[in-house]
């Protein structure tokens, strides 16, 4: 996976990524691909091991082949952190076995404020084409796409590509030939003075929906998406 880019120049950025083991040790191999970047690391049962990672995971273009791999010899639970100078966002990673090819995004949306959506999609160890029925007017490699038209991307192996739209990225629906990693995010616009908020989360594919969800109560934080 990628990291979507936060939009504050000024922000000493930093990611990290959380492995904890299940009831039994394991080997874990955390990697950059296309970087030197790779940590093995030991974990005991339902012990935790937090590895700071490269800026390469943040991507800073449309496309980009650098992404995070966690390999492990037992399951695990990832989680994946952003932080800043004002706080930490973080969001738990799907494996790529529960990766699927149909998704409807979700992003929040904020009329009074000056937001930017974003969408990081990553394909696995094959190429495949990728259509997305816009809901707004997206960017995309320097391009501006409007909302109705099917946006068509054809993603190498192992491949993230980066869009970003002013507006809400829900009610979009993305088809691809072959299983994809789909990662949304909020940032604040580059010309927004200040403060810059930012969350990400991992999107489930409808393959993955369930029928009963139980919300859990506790404490907002400012920087949660």
């Amino acid at each position: 996976m990628m990291f979507p880019p936060h939009d504050e120049p000024a922000a000493n950025v930093t990611h990290q990524v959380t492995v904890t083991a299940t009831g039994v040790w394991t080997i874990v191999i955390v990697k950059v691909l296309e970087t030197s970047f790779t940590q093995r690391i030991f974990l005991s049962a339902s012990q935790s091991n937090t590895i700071h990672l490269p800026s390469s995971v943040g991507i800073a273009s449309d496309r980009s082949s650098s992404l995070l791999s966690v390999m492990s010899t037992k399951p695990v639970t990832v989680l994946a952190s952003f932080c800043t100078h004002t706080g930490c966002d973080h969001s738990s990673l799907h494996d790529v076995s529960s990766w699927g090819t149909r998704y409807y995004p979700v992003t929040p949306h904020f009329p009074n404020q000056t937001a930017v959506s974003q969408m990081v999609i990553t394909s696995a160890d094959h190429d495949t084409p990728v259509n997305m029925l816009l809901s707004g007017d997206t960017c995309f490699n320097g391009n501006m796409y409007p909302s109705g038209i099917v946006l068509k991307l054809n993603m190498g192996a192992l491949q993230s590509v980066y869009i970003e739209s002013s507006t809400s990225l829900s009610g979009s629906e993305l088809n691809s030939k072959g299983a994809v990693g789909v990662v949304v995010g909020l940032t604040c616009s580059k010309l927004t003075p200040g403060y810059c908020w930012y969350g990400f989360a991992e999107l489930k594919p409808v393959s993955q929906w369930s029928l009963d969800y139980i919300f859990l109560p506790g404490c907002k934080h400012r920087n949660s998406f």
